[in-house]
């Protein structure tokens, strides 16, 4: 079974990864990584609230990619 890391980005600037609160976005990175040591076929969902700024989105998307996560399932 495919294992899902799921982020949340909030609009006053909270980041959580599967339901647990991080310090700043840069912090996804971290917790990317380590997940994707541990299942390399780890997928990313994110939800940003609507006031979350575009240019935060590609931050994490590119923090992803840093950890070699994707984004959604392979087809």
């Amino acid at each position: 079974m495919q294992s899902v890391f799921s982020i949340v980005l909030a609009a006053d600037g909270r980041a959580q990864v599967n339901g647990k609160d991080l310090p700043s976005d840069d912090a996804i990175f971290a917790q990317a990584k380590e997940q994707h040591a541990k299942d390399p076929e780890l997928r990313a969902v994110i939800k940003a609230d609507n006031a979350v700024t575009h240019g935060r989105v590609i931050h994490v998307l590119d923090l992803l990619k840093q950890a070699n996560v994707n984004r959604s399932p392979s087809a």
